[in-house]
């Protein structure tokens, strides 16, 4: 990508003027992940959900990945 000092502008044979813009996407929403496991207790619900995280996505792509919400189910 062009560092700020290098955006000028041009100009074409053509006539027509051109500038240089920097344009940046972001999603839009947020992707989030849930699994339903059965533990002995929340921390062990974490670790059986972060491994089932990892196997899908894959351990550096889990890294970007925190823990929302975790709740026992009735």
């Amino acid at each position: 990508m062009m560092d700020a000092e290098d955006m000028h502008e041009f100009y074409y044979e053509d006539g027509h003027h051109r500038k240089t813009y920097r344009v940046s996407f972001i999603p839009v929403q947020t992707l989030q992940r849930e699994y339903v496991v059965t533990a002995e207790s929340e921390d062990d619900a974490y670790y059986e959900a972060k491994a089932l995280l990892e196997e899908d996505i894959g351990r550096d792509a889990a890294k970007d990945f925190q823990l929302r919400d975790l709740e026992e189910d009735d």
